[in-house]
């Protein structure tokens, strides 16, 4: 157990290298990019872009008035660290990705469902269910 075990001499050197200042040094802060041209040359430079450290994308449009604006956001977005590929699927399934985002514990008032929603995908982004 990672909290309450003792670590190894070699984890505990490992931890202190990770978090040593001279060999990782942190630079928070903000950068301005002056235009588009830029933008997509420090995203290619860092490998962001999609095709490589993001998948490439079904669709061009980023409207909000379709399925697939709404699965950008799940697969391109904010949302991206919620989706979870499923590892055993039926075949009648909904699709191998699946966001989860655990509300239940929220409190609603009496009378009311629990919160809570759960977004399946399919194997080409697509939104298959909402629960």
């Amino acid at each position: 157990d990672d909290l309450f075990s003792k670590y190894s001499f070699v984890e505990k050197m490992t931890g202190v290298a990770m978090r040593s200042r001279l060999l990782f040094t942190l630079d928070d802060s903000d950068i301005y990019i002056e235009s588009d041209e830029a933008a997509s040359r420090l995203l290619t430079d860092l490998k962001l872009n999609e095709g490589q450290a993001m998948p490439v994308s079904y669709n061009s449009s980023f409207t909000m008035d379709t399925d697939q604006s709404f699965a950008r956001i799940f697969f391109y977005g904010i949302a991206a660290p919620l989706i979870a590929k499923q590892e055993k699927v039926n075949i009648s399934s909904l699709g191998p990705f699946v966001a989860d985002m655990p509300l239940q514990d929220l409190a609603v008032r009496k009378l009311y469902k629990p919160y809570g929603a759960r977004v399946h995908f399919d194997d080409k982004q697509q939104v298959t269910a909402i629960y």
